[in-house]
């Protein structure tokens, strides 16, 4: 129950186009201004929200991955969504204080 209200946090304020969330219990929510969304995120496992939290960009991207998240629709527009909207978990600082901050070099990449 605390992920679904992190995670309704975090996509309530994520999107700049109308975005269409089920969650791993079937209860679908719409996030973004109104309007006919174009594209759903399914969640087809719960994706506990630790998880997250430890490696975003990981845990995200493996689940994708392994069919255990699905994106209905185009995905570079979901992402272009987030990337742009202002108070989203990508640029607003109260939400970047819970997710970590990984620094790229050839080095950290080998580990």
């Amino acid at each position: 129950m605390l992920d679904r209200k992190i995670y309704d946090e975090i996509f309530s304020h994520s999107f700049t186009i109308p975005i269409k969330v089920i969650f791993w219990d079937g209860k679908e929510k719409n996030y973004g201004p109104e309007g006919k969304s174009d594209i759903t995120i399914k969640f087809n496992k719960k994706i506990p929200i630790s998880e997250v939290v430890k490696h975003a960009t990981l845990t995200l991207g493996e689940a994708y991955m392994d069919k255990d998240i699905e994106i209905e629709g185009s995905i570079q527009k979901l992402i272009t969504s987030a990337y742009t909207q202002s108070d989203s978990f990508m640029s607003s600082s109260k939400l970047k204080k819970i997710v970590p901050k990984f620094s790229h070099s050839e080095e950290n990449n080998k580990k």
